[in-house]
């Protein structure tokens, strides 16, 4: 059940962070509820780590997240590096 909810959650990861490079890259307006300017936040000067944007960062991370519980699926030896790996970086982009 874990591997099916963390799979569900990647693809909704890279769907929101896919939005968000995709209309970055195109200098389109985002969809932002309640007539709220969401420019404001992801055009900021806290909007990117080290030069990377946070968008950016968020794809790549849901994009390896999901290779790697997939890979895990096949492998428990990719299982147990996944996992520790992935319990790093997670608790890395919490702080």
């Amino acid at each position: 059940m874990f591997v099916i909810i963390f799979i569900i959650i990647s693809i909704l990861g890279i769907a929101d962070a896919g939005y968000l490079v995709s209309r970055h890259y195109q200098k389109k307006q985002l969809f932002c509820p309640f007539n709220h300017d969401c420019t404001k936040v992801t055009e900021s000067k806290w909007a990117n780590v080290l030069g990377v944007r946070n968008d950016t960062l968020g794809l790549l991370f849901y994009s390896l997240a999901l290779v790697g519980i997939l890979s895990s699926i096949f492998s428990q030896s990719i299982a147990d590096i996944f996992y520790g790996y992935i319990s790093i970086v997670s608790g890395g982009a919490f702080f």
